[in-house]
């Protein structure tokens, strides 16, 4: 029986080498069509029609060749090593599943590889080994997709380990992982890339909850940061030293506080229940900070002189004892955020560097019953804001002292004193969209303009107020709607622009093209 299966499997290889000559021949007489990145005619090797195992196929290939894997479990740890070859789960990771069965990390990566379509769980640190992750990257450039990585363990990053590499995550969840630090994903000196990724469900007793950055460069859009916790800092995540370049952040419920009978709260995440930064540099833009708890800075903590920009962003529900957002010795600058309803402070800014805050919003934020917005000792820089409350800061041009008048989701309302109310000069270069993806720059001709600036006046807050909803098929804003709206509709949706995403709903998908269509026969 056992020569059998070492007869059949030894003509699928010559069959699969067979087939990899007759590309090459083919490639040598013809232009070789490429699609996706990947060349026509190289060898497909199917798990398990072709190779018992997916470690087994992988031994079979050849960079460039795609291994096709069967719906299954997969009791293995597979490693690819300096392959450039595709790893594709058909049935995806609902029914398509790496389980390392506790024998150490479930899959690993050396090299170029692309992975799609899997769940990868079971990995464990084992004592001979001292090894872990669902995941583990060292060099090179690959790139997973949608997949799951869960119920793995590691020393460093529960779910996903990377070292001295250039990651790509894409739609992509990590969940319910453990490490001592960086319970989804620990990251060091790389360049790590997520696309509409999912971190959440993660406790670690020490830093990064969600993730671990040391070093190298965040990329990140759409991200998912929710329930997870740290026993010291960065709930949702731990990043220094790195580059960030982060769009539509959604962080919620990170971090841990608990409320006794008395009123009186013990933290159990003592610095950035949502994100700890120390010595970073980017921006983050359009990013929401829900109900994140920790001691200092609720929401955000920024350290270690980071020049970060803070852009068009809603911080709110933060349960802290030092500011939804504490600055200490560092100099963010501030823009364009809705930082209301936390408890205590919005700002909090110790000695040293101070922030810089421009066209924002600070309303609510409560210490007893009292509305202190702004404090600490390091006096903030504030101009081109409203401020509903006492703020010990630098008060400079364009303060306002009122109520915000938002709705319930923090847009203005009609007549809101935020409206044309900021200075056009202090929104960063390439902002162009506010934080639901609607223009930046709006004028409400009904409001006389408060603020400076040439063309249309920013608003103050997150999100700019369009006197023009009452017309959403308008989409040049000039009060009509014509063939022109409906071309430049048609241009954002096959681009796949969030201004397309006429819905509102994260998606950018059929729903979006037949409700613009209803909205663009109805007219203005």
């Amino acid at each position: 029986m056992g020569q059998g299966r070492r007869f059949s499997l030894a003509r699928r290889t010559k069959g699969i080498e067979m087939e990899r000559k007759w590309s090459k021949r083919m490639g040598a007489s013809f232009v070789v069509f490429v699609a996706a990145g990947m060349a026509f005619g190289q060898a497909t090797i199917r798990v398990p029609a072709d190779a018992p195992t997916i470690g087994a196929a992988v031994a079979l290939a050849e960079s460039g060749d795609t291994v096709l894997v069967a719906p299954g479990v997969y009791a293995e740890r597979v490693e690819i090593l300096g392959k450039a070859i595709r790893l594709v789960g058909e049935g995806g990771a609902t029914q398509t599943v790496i389980d390392a069965g506790g024998a150490g990390v479930a899959l690993r990566i050396h090299g170029n590889a692309e992975v799609e379509g899997f769940t990868i769980t079971g990995a464990a640190n084992s004592p001979s080994t001292n090894d872990g992750s669902g995941l583990a990257v060292t060099g090179g450039a690959p790139v997973i997709r949608d997949s799951v990585v869960s119920g793995n363990r590691g020393l460093e990053g529960g779910g996903v380990r990377v070292r001295q590499a250039a990651v790509t995550l894409e739609r992509v969840t990590i969940e319910a992982n453990q490490a001592p630090v960086g319970g989804g994903i620990h990251a060091w000196a790389s360049d790590v890339t997520l696309r509409d990724v999912r971190i959440r469900d993660h406790n670690t007793p020490s830093n990064g909850g969600g993730l671990f950055i040391v070093g190298g460069s965040v990329t990140a859009d759409g991200l998912e940061l929710s329930r997870n916790i740290s026993g010291t800092n960065g709930g949702g995540g731990y990043i220094v030293h790195a580059d960030l370049e982060i769009s539509r952040l959604n962080a919620v419920e990170n971090g841990e506080a608990t409320v006794n009978t008395d009123g009186n709260v013990t933290y159990n995440t003592l610095a950035g229940g949502g994100l700890f930064l120390s010595s970073v540099t980017g921006r983050i833009d359009r990013s929401r900070f829900v109900q994140n708890h920790g001691f200092a800075g609720g929401a955000l903590y920024i350290s270690g002189a980071s020049p970060i920009e803070i852009v068009n962003t809603l911080v709110t529900g933060s349960l802290c004892s030092q500011g939804a957002i504490l600055v200490n010795n560092a100099e963010p600058l501030i823009v364009n955020c809705t930082i209301v309803d936390n408890n205590q402070w919005g700002l909090f800014s110790r000695m040293g560097h101070a922030p810089i805050v421009r066209n924002s919003v600070f309303s609510g934020n409560q210490i007893g019953h009292a509305s202190i917005e702004i404090g600490g000792p390091g006096q903030a820089d504030v101009a081109w804001t409203l401020v509903n409350g006492s703020a010990s800061a630098n008060l400079g041009d364009g303060v306002i002292f009122a109520d915000p008048m938002l709705d319930a989701d923090f847009a203005p309302l009609p007549g809101s004193p935020v409206i044309d109310a900021g200075n056009n000069d202090a929104v960063p270069g390439g902002v162009t969209l506010d934080l639901l993806g609607g223009d930046r720059f709006v004028d409400d001709p009904d409001t006389t303009n408060t603020g400076v600036g040439v063309g249309a006046i920013v608003d103050l807050g997150a999100i700019e107020f369009s006197p023009l909803d009452a017309c959403p098929a308008d989409m040049h804003g000039d009060g009509s709607v014509h063939a022109g709206d409906f071309f430049m509709f048609l241009d954002y949706f096959g681009a796949g622009h969030e201004r397309a995403d006429f819905n509102k709903d994260g998606a950018i998908d059929a729903a979006d093209f037949f409700d613009y269509l209803a909205a663009f026969a109805a007219g203005c």
